[in-house]
């Protein structure tokens, strides 16, 4: 994935559907935004224990 500004970035989820977008927002190494369609999300993770957490907002 290339996390810049403004690159296209593309993910399945379990279900073997894919989503394409536009990276709207970053702030390395923690928070990312992009658009898909008529949504716009954001993602950030979250130092856990055993690892990192992550917290996705549809808006």
């Amino acid at each position: 994935m290339d996390l810049r500004l403004g690159r296209k970035i593309a993910f399945d989820d379990a279900e073997r559907r894919t989503y394409e977008g536009t990276i709207t927002e970053l702030e390395k190494p923690y928070v990312f935004g992009f658009g898909e369609v008529d949504d716009l999300l954001n993602i950030s993770l979250q130092a856990e224990d055993q690892g990192y957490g992550q917290t996705v907002n549809v808006c």
